[in-house]
């Protein structure tokens, strides 16, 4: 009779077990699959800034430190410098790059166009 109710008794709780554990399997498979897709996106951003970052540095060497040297940074010198740093970033990223970052991101020209600018406003901050 002992064994009978000890058998039964272990039956139960194996059964509890497996089921719990089959349950904490399926959330620590959520969990990691989540933490993957954030690294993923995090990665992207991280990517894509400093693409941007590099374009703008870029461009200001190669480009608008030499007209502010001489005193004729004009309005469309302006114009000229963010399509360029926009042209630039788009060439670091790639197209595969930037397709990705359309997808994860939304990055499209008006985007690109205002991390641009907050890459200057970076760069001019000493940031």
């Amino acid at each position: 009779m002992f064994e009978d109710i000890a058998f039964k008794c272990i039956v139960m709780f194996g059964a509890a077990a497996i089921g719990l554990l089959a349950w904490a399997l399926a959330k620590l498979t959520a969990y990691l699959g989540e933490k993957v897709k954030n690294e993923y996106w995090k990665g992207v951003v991280m990517r894509t800034d400093d693409a941007i970052m590099n374009a703008v540095k870029s461009v200001y060497q190669s480009f608008v430190s030499g007209l502010k040297d001489k005193e004729k940074f004009t309005e469309e010198d302006k114009k000229a410098a963010k399509a360029m740093a926009i042209q630039a970033a788009k060439d670091l990223i790639g197209v595969d790059g930037m397709k990705e970052a359309a997808k994860v991101l939304g990055m499209d020209d008006l985007k690109m166009s205002d991390k641009v600018e907050a890459a200057v406003a970076d760069m001019k901050a000493g940031k």
